[in-house]
């Protein structure tokens, strides 16, 4: 229930409709939003604006939301604000061999964009393949570089992107091609 006089700022990155919804799919689950107009009718502005907000991001976003299944790691296990989504890997043609049709496009959804672009983005669970390519959704950019962590896992080098040419402004989603695991 809200508290009367409106809704409830939004105080951690976490408290979005966008990171909601993000660590709802990650764990195979829905989002509800219920949004309905007060008793003249109106939606109050509010309320429009953040379901305008989601209907951008979503546009941007959607491909790591709409049709993914929960992956074997919901979470990152190195970085908590890192969810996972992941669909069969769409470069693999059926049939191939056992290791190509285990093959996966995952995506991780990062609720906080990283402070310290000095240094890789380390993702611990993800298994890449020589085929393996990452890249932002939305961001018209290259792919960005990386490199096989120690043990199992990446080192991304994300690019530093003005916030003009960034796609959204919450819940940023990387797509991990190839993904093994």
């Amino acid at each position: 229930m809200l508290p009367r006089g409106g809704p409830p700022p939004i105080s951690h990155p976490g408290d979005t409709p966008q990171c909601c919804t993000a660590t709802s799919a990650s764990c195979g689950g829905n989002v509800l939003i219920n949004v309905g107009p007060t008793k003249d009718g109106v939606i109050v502005p509010i309320f429009e604006e953040r379901l305008r907000q989601m209907g951008q991001w979503l546009a941007i976003n959607g491909e790591g939301i709409f049709g993914t299944k929960p992956w074997t790691f919901q979470n990152e296990t190195l970085n908590g604000e890192i969810w996972y989504t992941s669909k069969p890997a769409a470069s693999v043609k059926r049939g191939v061999n056992q290791e190509a049709a285990s093959l996966k496009d995952v995506y991780a959804i990062l609720l906080k964009w990283p402070e310290d672009m000095t240094q890789p983005l380390i993702l611990g669970d993800p298994v890449p393949t020589d085929a393996t390519e990452v890249s932002l959704l939305g961001y018209d950019g290259p792919v960005f570089p990386w490199i096989h962590h120690v043990g199992s896992g990446l080192e991304i080098s994300l690019p530093i992107i003005p916030a003009s040419a960034m796609p959204c402004q919450w819940a940023w989603v990387l797509k991990l091609t190839n993904i093994f695991n």
